[in-house]
């Protein structure tokens, strides 16, 4: 990020036709952004915040063991399961089932961080 943001702001200098575009301050976003996801603890936040909504459906979300957890490393229980690429397709397998709890879980996690920031904003 640092060569990168050296680039950027050379080209920023130098470069009448790129200067519109705010190179460091786009590098500074994406700094910022790449950071706050390779930082675990607001991983684990939003494990808890999906809690919120696991009870709701049959998708299982890890407890934390925050006592365990840093920037750096997430600790979480480990859930048994199979991964959907094993599944044998000729086997007793409910797919549109498994399409729409999948869909489900993923339209509740949208419904709940949308309330969420709704409340952090407001």
């Amino acid at each position: 990020m640092d060569i990168l943001e050296s680039v950027a702001h050379r080209l920023h200098k130098n470069s009448d036709d790129l200067r519109t575009y705010d190179l460091p301050n786009l590098v500074s976003v994406v700094r910022r952004n790449l950071i706050r996801e390779i930082d675990f603890r607001i991983e684990a936040q939003n494990l808890r915040i999906a809690r919120t909504f696991a009870s709701e459906t049959d998708v299982i979300i890890p407890e934390i063991h925050n006592q365990y957890c840093s920037e750096q490393m997430l600790v979480m229980e480990y859930v048994q399961g199979e991964k959907i690429k094993d599944f044998d397709p000729g086997d007793e397998f409910d797919a549109q089932g498994l399409a729409k709890q999948g869909l489900n879980a993923a339209i509740k996690q949208i419904k709940t961080a949308t309330l969420w920031c709704t409340f952090c904003f407001v």
